[in-house]
């Protein structure tokens, strides 16, 4: 049972007193009415049977009870009395007996202003005990708290916190910022917060602390402190208004910039400041929310400690971050010049160094010969031989030039790769899923993850340098069984039409299908020199050369990007595997397809295999709950054991995410709009009196 004291507010009572009469009271249908609240002073009880029924001018301070809310303590003055409205239904407390209960009946004519209430007679069978105040519900905590109320006595530098915000004094801050410093602060009458007339308070010494250690997590001090802010930290002398309002406001907005810094905000358009193929955003709260939440905590270091992401990952490339910054020594990073080709048998003070790189443990010989790290033995082959095959080059166990090459393909410890990968994962949303599926382009590997833990892992193929596999979060909706290969206009132009405009054969050689307005026809009975190939669907049936295999998974996105099944297998045991379009080729796509459809569909894998075995045509799996996929560019990573790994930055991407994290946008070269539309010349004007763009394709395409 909870109860609302209208009489509350000094102006209500104010009112009551001057003979204000009670304007439709709230009727209560609570089965019992509240014992005595004070045991000096009687309280006149006001029943009621309707909602229309008039109170009496008279009396101040009702208490309006419902059945749904529990009366929380009320301090009652000693001098006011406290009337409480009920219905007639409830039964009525006596009241002590050298005092007549004051009681108003709804079916008693309205009563004037200015009149005294009708006095009932005495009630025989009115309860005399005192009437207690329930006792109050546990009240849920508010999603934002509300900013601590200022003081009654106004500041001296209430003014100018208030002059300042109209004049937005503050530099680098925008007007999305302004509007919530300018809606938080008017709500606590523009009282400063982190700022005394003699210096920090409390509150702002935390805060101080905060953005001065803000490199441990992966930003930069140097953009949330001013001189101004550590002379107030001295607290050495008294502020004048002017300087107290202006320091208190600079603390507030180096705050608001660090919540913006530890959302993504350094970059705020990664797509067109970047590349269009990153397709992420900055995940920013709300300002007035963030500032709100600040000023009403104790703590606003935990504040704004709890914006970073929460992901496991960020946090293990944090504490690596940290623990390279406190090393005494960093790690040696080992590579190999180049020599002699080393093999086994052979010794040369190489192999040392080779030891040193493959982490070769030494191990004495069985003959109890002394132990040589320059010997080229048994062990040192087979371990070179397990790099060749991870590296995937030829695992011939030799060390020559190519595979020293790819021995000195390593990087050392590195904290601006760190918070560059770190600066990724601001990017991402909060909650990635339940079950999500998460690609990552640089290691080339898509894993199915379920309540934080990995499930399924397996090789994947990249799209080209120059047709990269964009970045960006989307939701798997329909697996497809022996797909149709439906040729995006990119293809279409780039690809097929020179073919065809030189009567060449590929389209016939692929097995491709191309149809206007729905009816088939005969791409080698046209003449192609006028005709505009985006018009026409060019399409490939299902079958053993399809080129998406026998399973696509479809997430619909602009990028037009999917992943799905691919005949060219051999391609998986290169390292490095950017040979596609953009889409992502899957090398076991069969058994991820499996564990999607048991999860969100319920599908056993015999029920896969039976639309497998089944007719080649295209046969879709809506799924029955969709699947989170992220593609991600991280370049940086901890494994399962903890130890950092990383990737090589194919795309350039981090390259690019370090310049701007560095503040050198203008030397960044975004490169053109991928999602543009495909520009079409006719076969007349490309190759208009030369042969040079014919050569090239020739070259590009050989066999069309």
């Amino acid at each position: 049972m909870r109860f609302f004291p209208v009489g509350a507010l000094a102006s209500a009572v104010t009112l009551l007193y001057a003979g204000t009469a009670l304007s439709e009271p709230v009727t209560s249908t609570t089965a019992e009415a509240p014992s005595a609240v004070s045991d000096r002073i009687p309280h006149p009880v006001v029943y009621i049977d309707s909602l229309k029924t008039q109170g009496s001018g008279r009396i101040p301070h009702p208490v309006v009870y419902d059945t749904e809310t529990t009366a929380p303590d009320v301090k009652v003055e000693s001098r006011v009395p406290h009337p409480v409205v009920y219905d007639t239904a409830t039964p009525k407390p006596e009241t002590q007996s050298h005092v007549p209960p004051t009681v108003v009946y709804a079916d008693d004519p309205p009563v004037a202003n200015d009149a005294e209430p009708v006095i009932a007679p005495p009630n025989p069978d009115l309860d005399t005990s005192e009437p207690q105040v329930a006792k109050p519900e546990p009240v849920a905590e508010p999603t934002h708290r509300i900013a601590t109320p200022a003081p009654r006595e106004p500041s001296a530098a209430a003014g100018p916190i208030s002059a300042l915000i109209e004049e937005k004094a503050i530099r680098d801050l925008g007007d999305v910022e302004w509007a919530g410093i300018a809606k938080v602060y008017s709500e606590r009458s523009y009282e400063p917060a982190w700022i005394s007339e003699t210096g920090l308070t409390p509150q702002g010494r935390k805060l101080v602390s905060t953005l001065e250690n803000a490199d441990d997590w992966g930003l930069e001090p140097k953009h949330f402190t001013t001189p101004e802010i550590a002379d107030a930290e001295e607290g050495s002398a008294s502020l004048e208004p002017e300087t107290w309002g202006r320091l208190e406001l600079e603390l507030t907005a180096a705050a608001l910039r660090y919540a913006s810094h530890a959302r993504g905000g350094r970059i705020p358009n990664p797509t067109e400041q970047l590349s269009s193929y990153l397709d992420r955003q900055p995940q920013l709260k709300d300002p007035a929310i963030v500032l709100s939440d600040l000023l009403a905590a104790e703590d606003p270091s935990a504040t704004l400690h709890a914006l970073h992401p929460r992901h496991p990952q960020f946090e293990k490339l944090r504490q690596k971050l940290l623990a390279l910054r406190n090393a005494s020594d960093r790690p040696e990073v080992v590579r190999i010049p180049r020599g002699a080709l080393l093999r086994n048998g052979m010794k040369h003070a190489h192999v040392t160094l080779l030891r040193k790189r493959l982490e070769i443990a030494e191990i004495a010989p069985d003959d109890n010969t002394p132990f040589d790290p320059e010997v080229f033995d048994d062990t040192v082959e087979a371990a070179v031989k397990a790099f060749q095959k991870d590296y995937g080059i030829s695992t011939d166990g030799l060390v020559g030039n190519g595979t020293r090459t790819a021995l000195n393909d390593i990087q050392g410890p590195d904290p601006e790769k760190l918070i560059a990968n770190m600066e990724q994962w601001r990017w991402m949303p909060d909650d990635l899923g339940e079950t999500y599926i998460w690609v990552n382009i640089p290691e080339f590997k898509v894993r199915l993850v379920r309540d934080g833990e990995v499930v399924h892992e397996e090789r994947i193929i990249a799209g080209q340098t120059n047709k990269q596999t964009p970045v960006f979060s989307d939701a798997l909706e329909t697996l497809y069984f022996h797909p149709r290969w439906n040729v995006p206009d990119s293809i279409k132009v780039n690809e097929i039409y020179p073919s065809l405009a030189r009567g060449g054969s590929y389209a016939r050689r692929q097995n491709l299908k191309i149809a206007y307005n729905g009816r088939s026809i005969d791409p080698y009975s046209m003449d192609w020199s006028n005709r505009d190939i985006r018009r026409y669907h060019v399409f490939q049936p299902p079958g053993p050369g399809n080129v998406l295999g026998v399973v696509k998974f479809t997430f619909p996105n602009k990028h037009q990007v999917y992943m799905h099944d691919t005949p060219t297998k051999h391609l998986f045991k290169k390292r490095s595997r950017t040979f596609s379009h953009g889409c992502m080729r899957v090398r076991n796509p069969v058994r991820l397809a499996e564990l999607i459809v048991e999860a969100a569909n319920g599908m056993s894998r015999s029920d896969v295999e039976k639309i497998l075995k089944g007719p080649r045509k295209e046969t879709p799996v809506k799924l029955e709950t969709k699947v989170p996929v992220h593609v991600t560019y991280l370049t940086a990573w901890v494994d399962e054991d903890g130890n950092e790994q990383t990737g090589k930055d194919i795309y350039g991407h981090e390259k690019k995410i370090e310049l701007a994290l560095a503040g050198r946008f203008d030397r960044i070269a975004v490169g053109p709009d991928h999602l543009a539309p495909v520009k079409f010349v006719p076969r007349k004007q490309q190759f208009y009196g030369t042969t040079a763009v014919e050569d090239f394709f020739k070259n590009l395409f050989p066999g069309f």
